[in-house]
């Protein structure tokens, strides 16, 4: 990680770092890195020096990620930091107008378009020990373990923009991305004989078309896992859905269909027929996956979780 802060964001990485003992997952912190521009120019350099040292044969350097932290605030060349920094590989974990939107997110709900100033300020009234001009260090090991509740509500938040017609706008933030890659690092796919374990990135699905997908590979996207049929009285719900994924798919947003046969037998076909049927129909876009029971002792172990 490379972050623009030389106190808050650290020390919160360094406490959240205690979380995550998985021998297999480091996290490097460089703090007080600079404005977004100083920081992508960082984070690219790093990235490129971790291809050179995969391609001279050290695997683990090849499944290294780098993340750049830093805020919206008033800089002018942000867009260009976030977009060079994902042109080159380099994932983005960002905040507008500043990182204490996602310490908010760990209290409370957050949804107010405040500056830099007024989110700490309010930052300031829910967690006593902060001091927004950095002369104090925070102890962050009590607020990360409502770490979990903060990437909900940052998902709902991100969401809530999008509907306002002002994406990205403040407040919002993206670290919930982090934290989720963090946790889906934590907990790897098992194999089939592994009991079933505790997020849905967990789990493997066969597509509509046969292949397996790892539903790791949407961590950080809220997720909308829909059972479809397209038989039924809803099925004009695909307008719905492709509706949903049109506008949300490219914002963090994913929604996953199954088609379920177990209700008055409204889903007899066959994959073929059903993805023939989605896309003729409704013009369906969105990820569709092979036909599954969702109750009962046969439900998919995906539905049985959920």
């Amino acid at each position: 990680m490379v972050c623009e802060g030389r106190n808050t964001e650290p020390h919160y990485f360094a406490a959240l770092r205690g979380i995550y003992p998985n021998t297999l997952m480091d996290i490097d912190i460089i703090p007080g890195a600079g404005v977004p521009q100083t920081i992508a120019t960082k984070s690219i350099e790093l990235a490129l020096q971790r291809e050179h040292q995969a391609k001279n044969g050290d695997s683990f350097e090849e499944r290294d990620q780098i993340w750049a932290v830093f805020d919206r605030d008033a800089h002018p060349n942000f867009d260009d930091a976030v977009n060079r920094c994902e042109n080159k590989g380099v994932r983005v974990a960002r905040s507008n107008p500043c990182f204490e939107v996602w310490l908010i997110l760990h209290y409370e709900d957050y949804n107010r378009p405040d500056n830099r100033h007024q989110a700490q300020k309010h930052f300031s009234t829910l967690c006593l020990g902060y001091d927004r001009r950095g002369a104090k260090t925070l102890n962050f090991s009590d607020l990360i373990k409502s770490a979990g509740a903060a990437c909900s509500r940052a998902a709902t938040q991100l969401l809530n923009r999008e509907q306002e017609g002002n994406s990205f706008g403040p407040p919002s933030t993206t670290v919930h991305e982090l934290i989720s890659e963090l946790d889906r690092l934590k907990n790897p796919p098992k194999n089939q004989d592994t009991p079933m374990t505790k997020t849905v990135h967990d789990f493997t699905m066969k597509t509509i078309s046969g292949e397996e997908q790892s539903l790791g590979d949407y961590s950080g996207k809220a997720l909308l896992i829909v059972n479809v049929a397209s038989a039924c009285g809803l099925t004009p719900q695909y307008e719905g859905l492709e509706a949903l994924q049109k506008d949300y798919g490219g914002k963090g947003f994913a929604v996953l269909g199954f088609p379920c046969n177990q209700f008055g037998a409204q889903e007899p076909g066959t994959e073929a027929e059903i993805a023939t049927f989605c896309e003729t129909s409704f013009g369906v876009t969105f990820p569709m996956f092979s036909k599954v029971e969702v109750n009962g002792e046969g439900a998919a172990p995906l539905y049985a979780h959920l």
